[in-house]
């Protein structure tokens, strides 16, 4: 005949076994922050850049023509001034590849 409290005991292992193998709420939830982190790092990524890398790329593609300005803040470019119309084409094919989050051309095309 068989003890009872073997029977609990090989039960009471498996439920042990099963808490220590599942993860916590708090560790599901943090799992599902870190995601979202990586998420947001990866959509930063492809997505807008940072009005520092814009400025540094703005000012390139600008040197080349004295009558042109540009602004930058939150993702947005700002283009005012003059640019002669056989170099308004090359110039914001530069600006579009920047990957602002609008671009607000008021350039005066001669």
């Amino acid at each position: 005949m068989k003890k009872w409290w073997s029977d609990i005991s090989i039960v009471g292992v498996l439920a042990l076994a099963l808490v220590v193998a599942l993860p916590s709420c708090k560790e599901a939830e943090a799992s599902a922050n870190e995601k979202a982190v990586i998420v947001a790092m990866d959509q930063n990524c492809i997505g807008i850049a940072s009005d520092a890398i814009l400025t540094e790329g703005v000012k390139a593609a600008i040197k080349d023509y004295p009558g042109v300005n540009a602004a930058i803040e939150n993702g947005v470019i700002t283009l005012t001034g003059s640019i002669p119309r056989e170099h308004a084409g090359e110039l914001m094919t530069a600006i579009q590849s920047m990957r602002a989050s609008r671009i607000i051309d008021r350039l005066e095309v001669k």
